[in-house]
């Protein structure tokens, strides 16, 4: 699992800083945390290895790993249900 953070986010959090407007910084990042965490334990659920976990100015990101696939038509069925159903999580 990789941790990635995007540099440029400090520079947003002294801007929001230098602003006084903090507060609205740390909700939405709150609530986009919030809402990856959703995915993260639907993915979880269904078996999915988290690959990368990416920190944006746009808030969090999560992706899991790609499986190799032998059986490609029951599998990649099973796939993009799990997909959905991460998606909607």
């Amino acid at each position: 699992m990789k941790i990635k953070v995007d540099l440029k986010i400090f520079f947003i959090i002294i801007c929001y800083i230098l602003t006084n407007k903090i507060k609205t910084f740390s909700i939405i990042f709150f609530f986009t945390l919030l809402h990856e965490l959703g995915h993260l334990f639907s993915g979880i659920i269904l078996g999915l290895r988290l690959k990368k976990i990416e920190c944006t100015m746009a808030g969090f990101s999560i992706e899991f790993e790609d499986k190799k696939i032998n059986n490609y038509i029951l599998k990649n069925k099973r796939r993009i249900t799990k997909n959905i159903i991460v998606d909607a999580g």
